[in-house]
């Protein structure tokens, strides 16, 4: 006599072509939902638009640090981003 089971039954997972558009329909659905409001968060807390090379973000971490966090800091920070 065999057992009850609460397995679930086996069911077809669908052709490649079938997997690949549910997927596709459903990742895209989710990201057109996700990226705008990732955007703005990152625009919430601080983001910027433009793009600036890395040098130039060093200074201006510098310079925030200088006006927030005394100026020791600050010239430590400018002096290891020099080497």
């Amino acid at each position: 006599m065999s057992k009850p089971t609460t397995a679930q039954p086996l069911s077809s997972f669908g052709t490649p072509s079938e997997r690949s558009t549910t997927c596709r329909r459903t990742c895209d659905s989710t990201l057109q939902k996700r990226q705008p409001r990732v955007w703005l968060e990152h625009l919430d807390h601080g983001g910027r638009i433009d793009t600036i090379d890395v040098g130039a973000a060093c200074d201006e971490y510098v310079a925030y640090v200088r006006a927030n966090g005394g100026a020791a800091n600050a010239n430590d920070l400018e002096a290891r981003f020099k080497r």
